[in-house]
């Protein structure tokens, strides 16, 4: 189950770098967040 959870987490990352790709105070968030994972 943990894998599915983490499929997701990972589709929203990647719905995040796309919908916000010049931000760089969210890019920074979202790759902190991949390191997490």
């Amino acid at each position: 189950m943990a894998g599915n959870d983490q499929n997701a987490i990972q589709h929203a990352l990647n719905a995040a770098k796309q919908t916000a790709p010049n931000n760089e105070q969210q890019q920074q968030q979202i790759e902190s967040l991949s390191s997490e994972l």
